[in-house]
């Protein structure tokens, strides 16, 4: 068995958790992602031709691209595969969208967005890539079809903000993200004072 400080250890931990993309505790009906890039949170899945949410109870894909329409063959599991029946369909992730910005996406193994029939919904491989598509945004509530769930929200989607409704969403996040600094300094705080803390007791032990 291998020990750990205990403060290193819970931060370390915590990190792993809230930088992969699993569905956050938040209040809105439908899964929110965090990007493991930078501590940005989507709940908007952009395919080909169609934008979608997914269901946290079911895991099944809603398209909100006009009316809101459940896709219960369509499921994502926690780790953002998607399944059409027992069949692989895709996987959703984090991409650099026409302008730059990151964006939440459902995508192939190679990289192409995913499509949807216009009659049964099932799935295929289109020609078009994340950096095809521009306005992406993040938030879902523009597109849900009840303007209830996301009261908290202005309506307003002009760039990639957060799909959040708590600006402070999580301090851990924020320094969990990749290439923060912050996250690297505190990290090494706590080990330093982990091992601060077995350096004293050995000196009182000898005393």
């Amino acid at each position: 068995m291998f020990g750990f400080d205990r403060p290193f250890f819970v931060v370390a931990l915590a990190c792993v958790f809230l930088v992969t993309p699993f569905a956050l505790g938040q209040t809105r009906p439908w899964v929110q992602y965090a990007d493991p890039a930078g501590g940005l949170i989507c709940g908007l899945i952009h395919g080909s031709n169609a934008e979608y949410v997914v269901l946290p109870a079911s895991g099944a894909l809603v398209k909100v691209s006009g009316a809101d329409i459940v896709l219960r063959d369509l499921v994502v599991d926690s780790v953002g595969n998607v399944l059409y029946g027992d069949q692989p369909a895709g996987i959703i992730g984090f991409e650099i969208d026409a302008d730059g910005d990151r964006a939440l996406f459902w995508m192939t193994l190679t990289g192409q967005l995913v499509a949807i029939d216009s009659f049964d919904a099932s799935p295929s491989q289109s020609d078009l890539y994340p950096s095809d598509l521009r306005n992406t945004g993040c938030d879902a509530c523009p597109q849900w079809d009840n303007p209830a769930a996301c009261d908290d929200s202005d309506g307003s989607d002009d760039s990639n903000t957060d799909d959040v409704s708590d600006s402070s969403t999580s301090l851990l996040t924020n320094l969990c993200g990749a290439g923060s600094g912050l996250a690297v300094m505190l990290s090494m705080a706590m080990l330093t004072a982990g091992k601060s803390q077995r350096t004293w007791r050995r000196r009182r032990s000898c005393v």
